[in-house]
């Protein structure tokens, strides 16, 4: 069971890297966009008809 959630932390870990741009690894693409991804996600569920514009 130790081994499962060391295992699952370093997921865990990993995921956040890729996800929030916390990674050295430029590829990701995710450093250079000033708005959060979990941002772009919510402006896309919301669709265009929330906005009165």
């Amino acid at each position: 069971a130790t081994k499962l959630s060391k295992n699952f932390s370093d997921i865990r870990k990993e995921l956040n890297e890729k996800l929030f741009g916390n990674s050295n690894n430029n590829n990701n693409g995710l450093k250079n966009n000033t708005e959060p991804i979990y941002a772009q996600v919510n402006k896309k569920k919301a669709g265009q008809a929330a906005s009165p514009e």
